[in-house]
């Protein structure tokens, strides 16, 4: 995406790549992130991925530069990180966490991920992805813990699923019913029992065929892949991340039950002073119960 973003900079500005990765190409683009209002964390991360492509251009002979150059734009690069990092640290949570409407346009293009493909292999995995999207979505569990879940771990009767977190502590993590129905769609549609008598025992999200023909895990950074995958298609230019999920259902749990044990529990959190984060994203929420509380 940091790339691509660069490239698109190039072309639309008419600047050769040798001009936009000097100096001054690098700080006019820096200012045209400014000047787009994008965030800080979202500017951070495409200078991040200019500083490595320029590392790589020079690396590789596609630009020339002296080692004065060299050594100027990389401390000019290294500043621009460290004022942006800064700028995120300094910034409310609430401009940290993930927009609702980002999410809930992710969750748009996800359903309907299984209706754009074109053949069996590539439906079983839009199905797959759709699963996932929804699964990080609606229980709130970390992605090691889904990405470690087995299907013995899942609930039927509860649609909900068994989850280790931080410690090997073990609690209950619960879908909703659309994503319950996207799971279930997804393992009836993979159909374990066909290569292995052992089905409960296999991974929950696995990659279409594992060796001997079994599904194989996938890594948290396989689920990384796939948010900005489907993020990218729904035109987010925030930058999502499993984890913004967990922040999403953390918010908007404690918003419509106000009960910060409760959502502690839900997220696994060893201490409710990390649940209580969520509780000062809603300033608007507040206003309005103290104006019906004292003036009543």
């Amino acid at each position: 995406m940091a790339l691509a973003a660069f490239d698109k900079w190039l072309h639309t500005t008419g600047t050769p790549l040798a001009a936009g990765l000097a100096m001054s190409g690098i700080m006019a683009y820096a200012a045209c992130l400014k000047a787009r209002r994008l965030s800080a964390h979202t500017r951070f991360t495409y200078i991040a991925g200019l500083s490595a492509f320029y590392r790589y251009a020079v690396r590789s002979g596609l630009v020339t530069v002296t080692a004065q150059e060299l050594e100027t734009t990389r401390d000019e690069i290294g500043t621009l990180q460290r004022d942006l990092s800064r700028a995120i640290a300094r910034a409310p949570l609430h401009a940290r966490l993930p927009k609702s409407d980002d999410v809930e346009r992710v969750l748009a293009v996800a359903r309907q991920l299984p209706n754009e493909v074109p053949d069996d292999e590539r439906k079983l995995i839009a199905l797959r992805n759709r699963a996932m999207i929804f699964a990080l979505a609606t229980t709130g569990a970390r992605v090691s813990e889904l990405a470690g879940m087995k299907r013995d771990a899942l609930l039927p009767g509860d649609k909900a699923a068994t989850v280790k977190g931080k410690g090997g502590k073990s609690r209950v993590v619960y879908f909703s019913d659309e994503a319950w129905g996207f799971l279930n769609e997804y393992l009836t549609y993979r159909f374990d029992e066909y290569y292995s008598k052992n089905a409960v025992l296999q991974p929950v999200f696995g990659k279409t065929v594992g060796e001997n023909g079994r599904p194989a895990p996938l890594s948290p950074r396989f689920f990384q892949i796939v948010v900005r995958r489907v993020a990218k298609q729904a035109g987010v230019e925030s930058v999502l991340t499993p984890h913004s999920f967990r922040h999403y259902v953390a918010t908007r749990f404690l918003q419509k039950t106000g009960d910060i044990a409760m959502t502690q529990d839900l997220l696994g959190h060893a201490s409710p002073t990390t649940t209580r984060i969520y509780a000062a994203t809603d300033q608007s929420a507040m206003r309005k119960k103290h104006r019906e509380i004292f003036n009543a």
